[in-house]
């Protein structure tokens, strides 16, 4: 084969290649919220999931460097929960979380009762006494554990639209007194019947799932958005 033929079949080749590129039809684009001050300001039940969540979190009062670290880990647990809690239908994409600030979705205050408040759509606090935990059971890391079982239930309250469930005998996170970290079946309905997208996995595939899906790691950062 001669030069010129070399050559000619090169760009030929090239051109192709760059003709079946553009021709390839776009990736579709996962929906995304924004959740700030403002709370849930855009209905989201009818979106294809999974949907990853951008959102604000304010510590109202200036913290030192080993709180804030105390609270992002437990921001990372909160987005396993998450994750887990609704079959990846939700996760964490991004934290945006501002010191000494009152501007967030999410607030991180210390109140004088443990637990947190929140209203439907709205934001949200949890309490930073309880990573006092720590001192007071003497085990290394549970008040992280129960801050970010603490961001998840206030969330369920906020974003889900579910209720308390103290005064009954479920094991929910919507009960902390059951001290689990999951939904119980009569939320899982619920979110099944208000979120019509959303599927959840049945039987022994539950377990599977858990196992066979990781986390998607958010990005947590300091500052402004």
């Amino acid at each position: 084969m001669s030069v010129k033929h070399t050559v000619f079949l090169q760009v030929f080749v090239l051109l192709m290649g760059g003709c079946y590129t553009q021709m390839q039809p776009d990736k579709p684009k996962m929906p995304e919220l924004w959740l700030d001050a403002k709370g849930v300001h855009q209905d989201y039940t009818a979106m294809n999931p999974p949907v990853g969540l951008n959102l604000t979190a304010a510590i109202p009062l200036l913290r030192d460097a080993e709180t804030i670290d105390k609270i992002k880990q437990s921001l990372e647990q909160f987005a396993g929960l998450l994750w887990a809690d609704t079959f990846g239908q939700l996760y964490i994409k991004q934290v945006i979380l501002r010191n000494n600030s009152q501007d967030g979705y999410i607030h991180f205050e210390k109140l004088e009762k443990l637990g947190g408040h929140a209203r439907f759509g709205g934001p949200f606090t949890v309490n930073t006494n309880l990573l006092d935990l720590d001192q007071k059971t003497g085990r290394k890391g549970v008040g992280v554990k129960v801050l970010a079982a603490g961001i998840m239930h206030e969330f369920g309250h906020s974003m889900l639209l579910l209720k308390d469930e103290y005064g009954t005998t479920r094991e929910c996170i919507m009960h902390p007194q059951s001290r689990t970290s999951h939904f119980c079946e009569s939320c899982e309905k619920e979110l099944l019947d208000r979120f019509k997208n959303w599927k959840f996995p049945v039987g022994d595939e539950r377990a599977k799932w858990v196992n066979q899906n990781k986390v998607p790691e958010p990005t947590i950062t300091m500052g402004k958005y």
